[in-house]
């Protein structure tokens, strides 16, 4: 007999990933044709500009401070750890001025 497929009801652990794969396939409101959010974008431009600048990534409150934040590193963390999750850039954890852009 060949393998049976699972049917419901499934258990907390399934419905967890079953939750995660439909939030990961569900478009983002606010997305541009290149995936990212305005909010993104303004961040991916402030590295670029930075790092141009100085030759070095700026750090996370430097970011908020360029943004207009300068009381919200952790949103700035935030974005760019969707950022990183995406595809857009990499960084070291707990490194300083370890953000590089890949594009």
């Amino acid at each position: 007999m060949a393998h049976s497929k699972k049917r419901w009801p499934l258990n907390a652990e399934e419905r967890e990933g079953l939750r995660i794969v439909r939030s990961a396939l569900r478009p983002r409101v606010g997305a541009t044709p290149t995936g990212l959010t305005p909010r993104q974008r303004e961040v991916v431009q402030v590295i670029r500009e930075y790092t141009e600048e100085h030759n070095c990534s700026p750090s996370y409150k430097e970011i908020a401070e360029l943004l207009s934040e300068p009381s919200n590193p952790v949103r700035v963390h935030e974005c760019i750890k969707r950022l990183e999750e995406r595809g857009h850039l990499t960084r070291i954890a707990n490194h300083a001025r370890s953000i590089r852009l890949l594009d």
